[in-house]
């Protein structure tokens, strides 16, 4: 960097660690970003084919009972520990960096205390609700009682998945869950329908799930306990002793925890609106149109997964110039894996639906445009991640809310008149929009040029 013709100080730092950044990055974002993508895929299958082997196995009555109690222990869990899992990549890898060892062994020590604490509060909340519903509907109070020791299990799952993503290691953090997981349990629950057992029902489907994420956790946990033993400064930070600072962690994580959980209701709110102003059958059909196009954010996923831990060491340190490599290296992979698998989607759109039935490709326009949506909102994830890793996400919820705010007007404006296919182009203009509105924040904020790789500050 120069200003009036001297160098900044930072400024040998930054060249002398560039090629050592460049080739962490092209290890860390494209390659792994890569095989990231490819391992979500084949866990979104392997979860799909789980699914569809307990519904012809339980039939369609007991598959809703297990399906509902299963969908509830997770919605749980998403919440049990309070959002400590989703600052790990934010805090850690900058107090591991910083030497910083007693706050990291804080971070550790306070993000295991919220998991186990959460969970049985969620596993305990489970328990009751099987308790109000045991006089009138006792085939679900039994399931949501099988339930609920998956709340615990699941919510450990998040945060050991999170502190490997921390700890640069994102393909053992998903490795397990999206693949031991449903692999153990359809062989469980196979080995249970068989006739010489015939015990399978939604309470022992639930069993089988649990025990198979028993298998998956202590996958998990091994992995990270080898993380931490290997990382030179981790290893540090496990024999210090430091005060917890929860008010530091726990807002900023209450706040992730609330985007998280509004994108995932802003994905079921078009569903309910065409339900509601149009048709069930056009709702059913969008739906599996949007289940699709979901697949889509896999890829931005995989490809910023490891650029949040390097943004966060890389900004708290003032290396701007690498922070400006590594957001533009992480976009680039972003929109490229993105519109690859939407490309992939937007050609196979008819066929793709067709399979599950001849009515569902009607909504192959619909498809296509939230292929767009998804592609544009992927322009914008490595700058939402920037700004997560910069302690930015008030800006992100303003954004994102703002976007959610609009995807509801146009869908109750559009979807009267064109059914599936308006609220496919309304939600297609919102993401859009909400994935250029990231980057303009980022920008402005940060200083950071999210494609080009500048520091806009020192050039000025």
């Amino acid at each position: 960097m120069r200003t009036t013709g001297l160098r900044w100080v930072e400024a040998p730092t930054e060249r002398s660690e560039r090629p050592a950044s460049l080739r962490r990055l092209a290890n860390s974002v494209a390659g792994s970003g890569v095989l990231l993508f490819g391992l979500k895929i084949i866990g979104c299958a392997l979860g799909l084919a789980m699914h569809l082997a307990f519904a012809r196995l339980l039939g369609t009555a007991a598959y809703g009972t297990f399906a509902t109690a299963f969908n509830a222990a997770a919605l749980i869990a998403l919440f049990a520990a309070g959002g400590m899992p989703l600052t790990a990549s934010r805090f850690l890898p900058v107090y591991l960096s910083n030497g910083a060892h007693a706050h990291a062994r804080a971070y550790l020590d306070t993000a295991a205390v919220m998991t186990v604490g959460g969970g049985l509060l969620g596993s305990g909340i489970l328990i009751a609700a099987a308790l109000m519903l045991h006089g009138g509907e006792a085939d679900l109070a039994r399931a949501l009682a099988a339930a609920s020791p998956l709340v615990l299990l699941l919510a450990a799952a998040q945060t050991a998945t999170a502190l490997l993503q921390a700890l640069h290691r994102p393909f053992a953090a998903e490795a397990a869950f999206v693949v031991v997981r449903p692999l153990a349990a359809t062989g469980l629950g196979a080995v249970l329908a068989l006739p010489a057992f015939g015990l399978l029902d939604a309470v022992t489907a639930l069993v089988a799930v649990g025990l198979a994420s028993v298998a998956a956790l202590f996958a998990t946990a091994g992995s990270l306990r080898r993380a931490l033993v290997s990382h030179p400064l981790a290893r540090h930070a496990l024999a210090a002793r430091g005060r917890p600072a929860p008010s530091v962690w726990i807002r900023p994580g209450l706040l992730l925890l609330f985007l998280v959980g509004g994108a995932a209701l802003a994905e079921r709110l078009d569903v309910m609106v065409v339900s509601a102003l149009a048709d069930p059958e056009a709702a059913g059909i969008y739906s599996v149109a949007a289940r699709f196009a979901a697949l889509i954010s896999l890829g931005s996923a995989a490809a910023t997964v490891r650029a949040l831990p390097l943004l966060a060491e890389q900004l708290a340190r003032g290396a701007r110039g690498a922070a400006a490599r590594t957001l533009a290296q992480a976009s680039r992979a972003a929109l490229a894996l993105a519109a690859a698998a939407g490309l992939l989607l937007a050609a196979a759109a008819g066929p793709l639906l067709g399979l599950f039935g001849s009515d569902f490709r009607a909504g192959a326009p619909a498809l296509c445009l939230l292929v767009v949506a998804h592609v544009g909102l992927a322009a914008g994830g490595a700058a939402c991640t920037a700004l997560i890793a910069s302690g930015n996400e008030r800006r992100i919820a303003v954004v994102t809310g703002l976007g959610i705010v609009a995807n509801v007007t146009g869908n109750l404006l559009l979807v009267p008149r064109f059914g599936m296919t308006g609220a496919a182009a309304a939600t297609c203009m919102t993401m859009a929009l909400t994935g250029l509105g990231l980057a303009l924040t980022a920008r402005q904020v940060l200083g950071l040029a999210v494609f080009a790789g500048r520091d806009l500050r020192a050039e000025d």
